[in-house]
């Protein structure tokens, strides 16, 4: 170990903080850029005479965009460092929730859509690199760091759920304009923040050229196949589920904040539990509580179901999305901490997107 290396690993005042910061890569890219869109969907279709399969496959390009921001961050990374590239990360969302503010066509908005998958994915993992190097030089609170970066994206969520519903319940029919406005507007404080927090300028390390075989996986790879095509499709249109039902504004609210408040605690909740379980178990029992959750809404539409549902789901499909839990008991090559997180859902969300909205179509007519 060079003096330059043992200098990194020794932890620095202000460490619990300088996480906290970078939370806020994950709240702004997945909990607002990203799941925010299930907030707004209803009052989108509505207004644009969308087809329920429509809504599905708009969300599909923030579903590809997200896949190609984790598979290219790591190359980003290593050009500009892990610090820009999250910074260049949150504000394409910032941007692209702008362009969704702007316009009604629908090819602006499919970019839009597929700009702010490509900022969240580069700004997760390039925050995730800077986290776990932080983690790094605090080993007896690493659990606590680690879990205090994935809290950040239940932050998202909870904002957004705070502020979405009830702005569109003032402003009434069509003011989905207005609500993705709020969004970019209550994005950019968090956006600012990050800056605040300077971490590497280049990231170089050691790389491993073999080819690592995928085969040890494949298990795994099929899980998170079945995971992806399930949890985005929750994400997608459970609010519409939900005033399906008969949930107004508040419950609306309501809902998705329960679903933010437990993905915030479920680091810590969890983690006695998930310490214990390997091989890939963990990762099982956490897909068996998403899939709970999201079995709920379907056995019944009273309200104790529908925020068992919020509350179990919330707990489990960020955690269940890392992987981390089965990936490192698998030594794949060192790409940064979070690039391999959440890839192999990527794949088949666009198409579990699609599938969704024509299912929606056919089982729920248009009232």
């Amino acid at each position: 170990m060079n003096a330059r290396t043992a200098t990194e690993l020794v932890p620095r005042p202000g460490d619990m903080a300088r996480v906290a910061f970078l939370a806020l890569a994950p709240a702004v890219g997945l909990g607002v850029a990203r799941f925010a869109y299930a907030l707004v969907l209803p009052d989108m279709r509505a207004d644009l005479g969308w087809s329920w399969a429509d809504a599905g496959w708009m969300n599909s390009a923030n579903a590809a965009g997200y896949l190609a921001g984790a598979l290219l961050a790591g190359r980003m990374i290593g050009l500009a460092g892990a610090h820009r590239t999250l910074t260049a990360g949150i504000w394409a969302c910032i941007t692209a929730l702008t362009v969704c503010a702007l316009f009604r066509a629908a090819v602006p908005l499919i970019l839009a859509r597929a700009v702010a998958g490509l900022g969240g994915g580069l700004a997760f993992v390039a925050g995730g690199v800077l986290a776990a190097g932080i983690a790094q030089r605090n080993p007896t609170r690493s659990a606590v760091l680690l879990g205090l970066y994935y809290a950040g994206a239940g932050f998202g969520i909870l904002l957004s759920g705070l502020a979405v519903p009830l702005l569109l319940a003032r402003f009434g029919p069509g003011a989905w304009p207005m609500a993705w406005a709020m969004l970019a507007l209550l994005s950019l404080p968090l956006a600012c923040a990050l800056h605040l927090v300077r971490g590497e300028t280049r990231v170089a390390p050691a790389r491993d050229e073999r080819r690592q075989p995928l085969a040890p996986l494949a298990r795994l790879l099929i899980g998170y196949l079945l995971f992806g095509a399930g949890y985005i499709a929750y994400m997608t249109f459970m609010i519409a589920w939900v005033q399906g039902t008969g949930g107004g504004p508040g419950f609306q609210a309501l809902f998705w904040s329960v679903i933010g408040l437990a993905a915030m605690a479920a680091p810590w909740l969890q983690a006695p539990v998930l310490r214990r379980l390997h091989h890939g178990h963990a990762f099982a029992a956490l897909t068996a509580l998403t899939a709970l959750g999201a079995i709920l809404p379907l056995l019944s539409g009273r309200v104790v179901f529908l925020l068992g549902s919020a509350a179990v789901f919330g707990s489990a499909f960020l955690r269940s999305g890392r992987g981390d839990h089965c990936l490192r008991a698998a030594q794949s090559a060192p790409t940064p901490v979070g690039a391999r997180h959440r890839l192999p859902d990527g794949v088949v969300q666009h198409r579990a997107n699609g599938r969704a909205g024509r299912n929606r179509s056919r089982d729920r007519p248009d009232p």
